[in-house]
């Protein structure tokens, strides 16, 4: 069985991008934010079930691909 995470920015400025993150439509999200200018990702918030940050670490590399092209997208996914 696949896993899908959907990631949707939630707000941005000239330093960094926030984003949330789900495995679940209506289900609890977690927030990940990468500064634009390093590309280091970092957790802001774990969803209660993913306490150990692997669908975080997941969202993370998405993060990277698109800021390795310049890219900020609204909306993004991992899918495996």
């Amino acid at each position: 069985m696949g896993l899908l995470i959907d990631i949707k920015k939630i707000e941005e400025n000239e330093e960094k991008a926030v984003y949330s993150f789900s495995t679940f439509p209506n289900g609890n999200s977690g927030k990940v934010a990468i500064h634009k200018k390093t590309g280091e990702c970092f957790v802001i918030d774990e969803p209660e079930y993913d306490k150990e940050s692997k669908l975080a670490v997941r969202v993370g590399i998405v993060l990277v691909e698109h800021w390795r092209k310049g890219e900020f997208p609204d909306v993004t996914c991992w899918a495996s």
